[in-house]
């Protein structure tokens, strides 16, 4: 058994283990969160400026990750990440990527540089979760505005969960019951998130001291579910996909529903462009990567998929 001091040691080690990171955290962010995109306002009308892409799917059975670049070009520059098995969250200003690794002796939430082709040794523990199967759902992180927080649902009790990058305050957020996908306000008072399941996801909103309240209702499209939201950058819409195949905006109270023309395309995983003037979705296939500018005019195909299947994350290039 290890004495009182090597234990003492090895907590002081961690503590500053976990200081560097937080330390160089802060370092990366104060370098160019402004970053240039290129891109014109004459050319945003046309197409998304671009822009920093995280994909995850699979590739003959194994769940892979990927850091590419969106440009005049499509998809390019892509570059394998090792993160797990779970889906991955740029930060807001794209020098960093937050993930649950899904492994049952090592489960937690980490972080990862994006400027690196990093390996697990690269990885920097936020945040532990202690399951008691190695076949817990995954979760699927998110990052607060300032990227000083990451939210997940945790896999036991059910709830969002909210820790700082340094790996202090571990708190779950009452109330919050979650199923999978859930996004934050830019201001960062309140999470949107789906909840339910088995074809009855709806959206409901809760601010920061846990009062919840409906966003969408099963009403709205014919007793059809809602899921998988995305707030956008000026915090007015949050776009969302439902059970037929359709992708909707809607008010962060609830109000204003409209629907995003994707036809013939049936819509998956929706997320805003960093500028927020696009809307970047998947097919229902998991093959192709799409857009449609935000007011619902020119919808046209970006590119095929490196993997098949999961969602995207979008930041900045830089």
């Amino acid at each position: 058994m290890l004495g009182a001091l090597e234990v003492d040691t090895m907590r002081m080690m961690r503590r500053a283990t976990i200081l560097l990171f937080v330390l160089s955290v802060f370092s990366l962010h104060s370098l160019g969160q402004d970053a240039p995109t290129n891109c014109s306002a004459a050319d945003a009308l046309k197409k998304p400026c671009p822009m920093l892409l995280l994909f995850q799917g699979y590739a003959d059975g194994q769940p892979q990750s990927a850091i590419a670049t969106l440009d005049s070009n499509g998809i390019s520059r892509i570059s394998n990440r090792p993160l797990g098995l779970s889906s991955g969250e740029l930060s807001h200003d794209g020098k960093l990527i937050a993930f649950d690794n899904c492994q049952h002796e090592t489960r937690g939430i980490y972080v990862a540089r994006v400027d690196v082709d990093s390996s697990p040794d690269d990885w920097r523990l936020v945040t532990p979760i202690v399951v008691p199967t190695e076949h817990t759902v995954c979760s699927w992180p998110r990052w607060s505005p300032d990227d000083r927080k990451i939210s997940y649902k945790h896999p036991v009790d059910h709830l969002l969960h909210i820790v700082s990058v340094d790996g202090t305050g571990d708190t779950p957020l009452k109330n919050a019951a979650a199923s999978t996908w859930h996004t934050w306000s830019p201001q960062g008072d309140r999470i949107i998130f789906d909840r339910g399941g088995g074809g009855h996801r709806l959206l409901f909103s809760v601010n920061m001291a846990g009062e919840v309240q409906p966003v969408t209702s099963a009403d709205d499209f014919g007793k059809c579910e809602s899921w998988a939201p995305d707030w956008s950058p000026d915090g007015k819409h949050v776009v969302f996909t439902s059970c037929d195949g359709k992708l909707y905006t809607i008010s962060p109270e609830g109000k204003d529903l409209r629907p995003i023309a994707t036809r013939p395309y049936r819509a998956y995983s929706p997320r805003w462009s960093v500028d927020g003037g696009w809307i970047l979705f998947q097919s229902s296939s998991g093959t192709q990567l799409l857009c449609v500018r935000s007011d619902g005019e020119f919808l046209s195909i970006i590119g095929d998929l490196p993997f098949r299947g999961g969602p995207i994350s979008v930041g900045p290039l830089h």
